[in-house]
């Protein structure tokens, strides 16, 4: 039963690989079991004295399996989750991150980019939801070089997000601005970054 309240880390692990296995031979057993298993997950973080580092390093290896499978079915668990606490948002927005999930999403996304476009777009496109990251930026800039059409119509859904956010983000603008003119280098408070490499 994946739904018992005893699950340990390792049961975990291996609960997820064999509903990734099931996907083809039975996709409605697959789908859910992963259901269930994302749902035993946050019954062990509600869990008094929880480690809630190890728990969400838990959530996010399983939700990235169940993206590559089913990117809805990893948009409904996210959506599903209670939102970030007030000091946890400032945090992320403060080192230019967004939620755990979506950098989660976005994670797949880039590990797909060279693999699988279709699904990787997909993916992209639910992580971008909660807004830019750094790794949204790497993303999208990875993607122009291999599908500019693409990458601009992702572009587009980013700059249509953040003009809903209240307040606006530096990022964001810097982001969009480094996209559209492609700069050496460029510096943003103690991250700096070119277009050749990762974010240090």
């Amino acid at each position: 039963d994946v739904c018992s309240s005893d699950l340990t880390e390792d049961r975990v692990r291996v609960l997820t690989e064999v509903s990734d296995a099931f996907w083809s031979l039975d996709k409605s057993r697959a789908l859910a079991s992963f259901t269930q298993l994302f749902q035993s997950i946050e019954s062990m973080a509600a869990e008094p004295g929880a480690n809630e580092s190890r728990i969400n390093n838990l959530r996010q290896s399983t939700l990235a399996r169940i993206a590559r499978r089913d990117p809805e079915l990893a948009a409904k668990l996210i959506s599903s989750n209670p939102a970030p606490k007030p000091v946890e948002r400032f945090s992320r927005e403060l080192n230019a991150m967004s939620t755990p999930y979506a950098e989660t999403l976005m994670s797949v996304a880039l590990a797909l980019l060279k693999t699988d476009l279709q699904q990787s777009v997909s993916l992209a496109r639910l992580a971008l939801r909660d807004g830019m990251s750094q790794t949204t930026r790497i993303y999208l800039l990875q993607l122009r070089a291999i599908d500019p059409a693409l990458a601009n119509s992702l572009l587009e859904q980013a700059m249509q997000q953040a003009a809903t956010r209240n307040p606006a983000q530096l990022f964001d603008a810097l982001a969009f601005w480094e996209y559209a003119f492609q700069p050496g280098a460029f510096h943003y408070g103690p991250i700096s970054w070119s277009t050749s490499s990762d974010p240090r």
